[in-house]
């Protein structure tokens, strides 16, 4: 008698506590799913979210500084990717107002188009711990003069580098094994190129529109010619200087430093210790014109009247900006206003586009 009303007691108790627990949860605020992923900003514009993980992934940016420098905490946990914003474009994508972007050493992954667009780009450190580069990550950063390969990198994916037409010496590490699609598309300067002997493919357009004409090889000419190439614009021996079972540094940087003019890139001329072959790398933009009562302080060049976007001519080109601005496509400079207005009416239509056509043609003077 006694065994069965402990029995009915402890099992009255057992049941009291489990209603007291559930109640005690369900009296608990509960998390939305838009609050359990929100989107949050630090003081310096970076949007970021914590994962389920208990790590941050950073979806966008804000913020207006040049240089971008990622922490590796935020709020106490680790800053793990450089994901894509809440309408799934790349966390920088077409800003054009950065110019280096520095991460950390505990970001893992970075999505595609990440920098797509960022046309001011000109440094960006990857961390050790990527082992791809993702598709479109660069696409389109013509002003990105350097890239360094983390050494754990296999693949390069598609569109990676198409249109950073300012590279122009690239050491892909040991380890990478496939170049895919476009990725190095349009890298109209690209002329230096050290490729690994782990590569065993190459996909379609990888190097269409490249200047690679000159390629150092970690493996044997056997070893090349067993690569799965499926680029027609693939460098041959016929097209590019081919050094086989070569070391990535045998081109190196010399002490000739040529200084950029008005008109002109400077340049570090590198040279390569197998052929002599000379390389311009490491391009630092022309300075332009410096004009103050209608001449250069650098050059000397005299400004013409009607040449808008003072290259030195007046050509359409000067009358299209003319009618651009005419029609208010764009902002323009209170230099480009004047330059256009060349009928001095104080304002600039399409009379004035006009007129810089005639002068392009020497209808006028």
């Amino acid at each position: 008698m006694k065994k069965n009303l402990f029995k009915r007691i402890t099992a009255m108790t057992m049941a009291a506590i489990m209603i007291l627990a559930v109640v005690f949860a369900f009296s608990q605020p509960v998390k939305t799913q838009a609050e359990e992923f929100a989107v949050s900003v630090t003081d310096d514009g970076l949007e970021y979210m914590v994962t389920p993980n208990n790590t941050v992934s950073i979806k966008g940016y804000t913020g207006t500084a040049e240089e971008v420098i990622i922490p590796e905490m935020i709020d106490g946990l680790p800053v793990t990717e450089i994901s894509c914003t809440v309408d799934a474009g790349g966390a920088f994508e077409g800003n054009k107002t950065i110019t280096a972007v520095y991460l950390p050493s505990s970001v893992t992954s970075i999505y595609p188009y990440t920098f797509k667009g960022c046309s001011n780009l000109t440094k960006v450190n990857l961390p050790s711990t990527m082992e791809r580069i993702a598709n479109g990550v660069f696409d389109g950063c013509s002003k990105l003069s350097n890239i360094e390969f983390p050494e754990g990198v296999q693949t390069i994916g598609m569109s990676a580098f198409k249109d950073c037409t300012s590279l122009t010496n690239i050491i892909v590490p040991e380890g990478v094994t496939a170049i895919w699609e476009n990725a190095f598309n349009g890298t109209k300067n690209l002329q230096n190129i050290y490729l690994p002997k782990t590569l065993t493919s190459v996909s379609p357009a990888a190097f269409k529109n490249s200047a690679v004409n000159h390629v150092l090889y970690g493996g044997s000419e056997d070893d090349w010619n067993a690569i799965e190439n499926y680029d027609t614009n693939f460098p041959t021996t016929e097209t590019a200087a081919i050094h086989f079972n070569a070391a990535a540094d045998a081109v190196k940087a010399t002490d000739t430093v040529v200084n950029p003019d008005c008109t002109t890139n400077g340049y570090t001329v590198y040279k390569c210790s197998l052929c002599d072959k000379e390389i311009h790398a490491e391009f630092v933009p022309a300075l332009g014109h410096n004009f103050e009562n209608g001449k250069c302080t650098r050059c000397g060049l005299v400004k013409l009247t009607g040449d808008v976007d003072e290259n030195g001519a007046v050509d359409a080109s000067d009358a299209l900006i003319a009618l651009q601005v005419a029609a208010k496509l764009f902002i323009p400079t209170e230099t480009q206003i004047a330059d256009a207005d060349v009928n001095k009416d104080g304002s600039v239509d399409a009379s004035d586009a006009l007129i810089i056509l005639q002068k392009a043609a020497k209808l006028i003077d």
